[in-house]
């Protein structure tokens, strides 16, 4: 169908000549691709880009059509797009795929934008859906109507002609033999009595039982009976095998024994090896069946449909959703097993739930939900499961509205009850707590003990709305209900008492959990609040007693440090220096303390008599705040002074007077010295107080010391950066290359691979992949010169770049993207005399690893002409030629292994 599609790529081509002649330009590099047969090279070049170059895409969806992939292009285009080509395209598909509900709803959108498409596409559609129906007379109807046919349209139109015994007729739609479909062309010279050139054509195709036939009709018409025997029993068994079909009879009928028996001595194919499977599997030896399964994929069974189905399910019982997933993924490519695709994107969101991916779980639902019908097979699950998902997802709103539309066309109670309840949770889950509530009051009272739970929640949200009273009532009801002692009911039920201003009935609460339980938390927490209401009744004796209590045995380490202030307050009150101390110096946030109980630094100093050892017995905090009042009063003095008196005097443990050092002798304008107290401060275990502190200082530290060549001194702040996880990308490469220059090749790896994922500059990007390159991360590596190649400016850069990534494709015997490198530099960059050569030599070689030997003799021979007489090379590659000509398999002798290896190397 040419469309508008094709005109479009030609006008974007005319309107782009510069790009076209760009050095860099995909669409020339695709179209030189294709000049010289590299079509597999191609297609993978357009499927790495199609995401980000618009232009690439449309260029892939053309290679896709014409190999009639129209799967692909479903799957590439998508539902969403609203590019009008891409619509083209994807109604395309929809029709030779013959997913015509599909059709329907995107011709809607067609229709409004371009009338001239729409009608075009109505005559596509109706002319196929009848030849598909074999309504020949109406296909041809519809299809002679088309303005712009295709090549594949003008095929259909031929074939038709030839059913009806019209070959001149069919003539004019087949052009010459270059025809795309070889079959068709035999046919019309079998129709017009060509039987010889019917033959010449059949003979070259893929085998197929049409073609077979055909050409034993052409064998017989000649009077060649020898040959037509020849032909004879592929007919046959093309036709009479029914070894198989017997076999699916015994299995429906659970005939395992017969089966097993049938097989056993069945020569090895992918037939046999998927019948296994599915005996295995029907057997509930779901392991066996997944051996079976993968080994008849691996022979090449033809039904991949069917068989990637199986190993799917048998990947799911025995809970590999991974591979599960990946499976169902596949049947999803697979043509011949379409009617299953819906129910295959339900076990794809199904084994996403089961992986934790739900993100990719509720994608999967939506689309089989919004695909299927209500009595679809799994479309109950699919609605059970999906608010499941929406809550992991954080997706409570959706969930909800989900549950109401289910609740809505439900009429079972309990399950009406069940949605209820969720709904309810997920409400709590909003902070929409007045909301849950009214769900749970609509089950009151309680009748079913099921159902005491209800009063539990009821109590707690209540709390939350600040509701002491009515959170009491059900709290105190639940108790009674259960007949249980429960001290974390009990708890609440006095914090809500000391919330309504009732502090005797709190405080007798509060004592019934402490004497009632033995330890843990609910006991400890009540000691607390027994501790803090004697505090503010004054009663400090009793305070310090609760409080002491549980300093002794609390777990909680913010139960903790409230307890050490409050008992540091006390002794303050009670005046009591000793405990005090002890406590105030342990406390982790001093500052806090000081604000909270509306105290001042000086009231602290004045209360112990003793300025100077509270700078050493108090926390970092405090002695901060100390130190930045010293701090104005000491930017006068000189270095070497100054740097002394700091660190003699007030230093003590206190890490971060080094930073205060660095600051003063930077505005000082001591470089070095500045950065040598940074690098004191640095030169510490990491605390994440001075993250900050931290980030300010490290890079002017790293590049300092890194300038110096002295890659010992980077690496040893190692305990720092290590616990930074927004490093810049020059701190990054830094760390990087210090750690290569003392063979740290493992951490090294890890801070590059951080910086390539980070950075945009281009020559840094190289050199940190070159290194990853000679440190075997060839992974890493490649990611590294790929993205440098985006940001270099120089083309010689971005070649050499390019040649190691071919480099490391080939190491990894991926040679198709091998290809495509040192195609990019033949093709793109022709006039290298560093780079080019060589990988032209490597675009041969690769060649003939992947057995194109006609390709690689024409690449050689393209070197051997720019080759001297006299270089040696020359005659090391004419033998090769031989050799290849020959069809030989024996190696060039070791003698000339040098010479291969010195082939045209930059």
């Amino acid at each position: 169908m040419f469309f508008l599609k094709f005109l479009s790529l030609l006008i974007f081509l005319l309107l782009n000549i510069e790009l076209l002649y760009s050095k860099t330009s995909d669409l020339e590099y695709l179209q030189k691709l294709l000049s010289n047969g590299y079509y597999d090279v191609a297609e993978k070049y357009c499927y790495d880009k199609k995401d980000t170059e618009s232009d690439v895409k449309l260029f892939l969806l053309n290679l896709l059509e014409v190999k009639d992939r129209y799967d692909e292009i479903i799957n590439i285009v998508g539902d969403k797009t609203d590019d009008m080509l891409e619509i083209q395209f994807l109604a395309e598909a929809y029709i030779f795929t013959k997913r015509f509900d599909d059709l329907n709803s995107l011709m809607l959108k067609i229709k409004e934008r371009s009338p001239n498409t729409y009608s075009e596409l109505t005559n596509l559609s109706q002319g196929i859906f009848n030849y598909f129906k074999y309504n020949n007379d109406e296909a041809l109807k519809y299809l002679l109507n088309i303005k712009l046919p295709s090549k594949k349209v003008k095929g259909i139109i031929a074939k038709i002609y030839l059913l009806k015994n019209d070959p001149d007729a069919a003539k004019k739609f087949i052009s010459d033999s270059k025809t795309d479909d070889s079959y068709l062309f035999g046919y019309l010279k079998y129709k017009l009595g060509k039987y010889e050139e019917a033959i010449s054509v059949l003979k070259k195709i893929p085998k197929s039982k049409d073609s077979t036939i055909l050409l034993f009709n052409s064998y017989m018409k000649l009077n060649k009976f020898k040959e037509a025997k020849e032909l004879y029993h592929d007919i046959d068994k093309i036709e009479s095998d029914k070894f198989y079909e017997n076999l699916k009879l015994l299995l429906a009928f659970k005939k395992y024994d017969e089966v097993e028996l049938m097989l056993r001595d069945k020569e090895d194919s992918p037939d046999k090896y998927y019948y296994m499977g599915q005996l295995f599997f029907a057997k509930g030896l779901y392991e066996e069946a997944i051996t079976a399964l993968n080994k008849s994929i691996a022979l090449g069974h033809s039904g991949a449909g069917d068989v990637y189905i199986l190993l799917a399910e048998a990947n799911e019982k025995v809970g590999a959703y991974i591979f599960a997933k990946d499976f169902y993924q596949k049947v999803l490519t697979m043509p011949d097993v379409q009617p299953f695709h819906s129910d295959a994107i339900f076990k794809i969101g199904f084994c996403f739930y089961k992986i934790g991916d739900y993100k990719e779980s509720e994608k999967f639902l939506l689309k089989y939900i919004n695909l299927t019908s209500d009595n679809s097979k799994y479309i109950n699950d699919a609605n059970k499961l999906l608010p499941i998902v929406y809550d992991k997802n954080g997706k409570y709103s959706e969930s909800i509205n989900f549950l109401e539309r289910m609740k809505a066309l439900s009429k079972d109670k309990k399950q009406i009850k069940s949605i209820d309840l969720t709904i309810a949770s997920l409400w709590e889950k909003l902070d929409k707590h007045q909301f849950a509530i009214e769900v749970y009051l609509k089950y009151l009272p309680i009748k079913d003990k099921d159902d005491f739970n209800i009063l539990k929640k009821l109590g707690e949200l209540y709390y939350k709305c600040n509701d002491f009273k009515s959170s009491n009532i059900y709290y105190e009801e639940y108790l009674a209900k259960t007949k249980q002692s429960l001290p974390e009911i009990s708890l609440k039920i006095a914090l809500n008492s000391l919330y309504l201003d009732k502090i005797d009935i709190a405080k007798s609460d509060l004592k019934k959990v402490v004497d009632t339980t033995n330890s843990g938390v609910y006991k400890e927490e009540a000691l607390f609040w027994l501790g803090k209401i004697s505090y503010r009744e004054k009663d400090y004796k009793s305070a310090i007693s609760y409080f002491d209590s549980l300093y002794k045995v609390n777990s909680n380490s913010i139960l903790l440090e409230n307890t050490k202030e409050y008992l540091a307050s006390l002794y303050m009150i009670t005046n009591d220096k000793e405990n005090f101390i002890k406590y105030f110096k342990n406390l982790s946030n001093p500052a806090r303390f000081i604000k909270e109980f509306q105290l001042s630094f000086e009231d602290i100093c004045k209360f112990i008599n003793c300025q100077k050892e509270l700078v050493y017995l108090t926390s970092d905090e405090t002695k901060y705040q100390y130190f930045k009042k010293l701090y104005p009063t000491l930017k006068s003095k000189k270095d070497d002074e100054l740097y002394g008196l700091l660190s003699n005097r007030y230093l003590g443990n206190d890490i971060l007077t080094y930073y205060y050092i660095g600051n003063i002798l930077s505005e000082k304008g001591a470089k070095d010295k500045s950065l040598s107290a940074y690098a004191k401060f640095l030169d510490n275990e990491f605390n994440p107080v001075f993250y900050s502190h931290y980030k300010e200082v490290l890079y002017s530290v790293l590049k300092y010391y890194y300038d110096q060549k002295n890659y010992e001194k980077v690496v040893s702040f190692d305990k720092i950066y290590s616990r930074i996880k927004d490093l810049s990308e020059n701190e990054l490469y830094i760390i990087g290359v210090s750690n290569n220059s003392l063979g740290l090749n493992h951490i090294s790896a890890d801070y590059f691979r951080r910086f390539i994922n980070v950075s945009k500059t281009g020559n840094n990007l190289f050199n940190a992949a070159f290194l990853l390159d000679k440190m075997d991360y060839l992974n890493d590596a490649k990611i590294g010169y790929e993205k440098a190649i985006n940001f270099l400016k120089d083309d010689e850069s971005k070649i050499e770049a390019l040649y190691w990534v071919g480099e490391i494709h080939y190491k990894q015997e991926n040679y198709v993207d091998a290809l495509d490198s040192f195609l990019r530099i033949k093709l793109l960059y022709p006039f290298d005399i560093k780079w080019t050569p060589t990988a032209a030599f490597n675009v041969a070689k690769i060649l003939e690893k992947m057995g194109e030997t006609d390709k690689a003799i024409k690449e050689y021979q393209n070197i051997v002409k720019n080759l001297q007489n006299n270089d040696p090379r020359k005659s090391f590659l004419l033998k090769k030629l031989e050799e290849l000509k020959r069809g030989g398999v024996e190696r060039i002798k070791e003698d000339n292994t040098s010479i291969e290896k010195n082939v045209i190397k930059p």
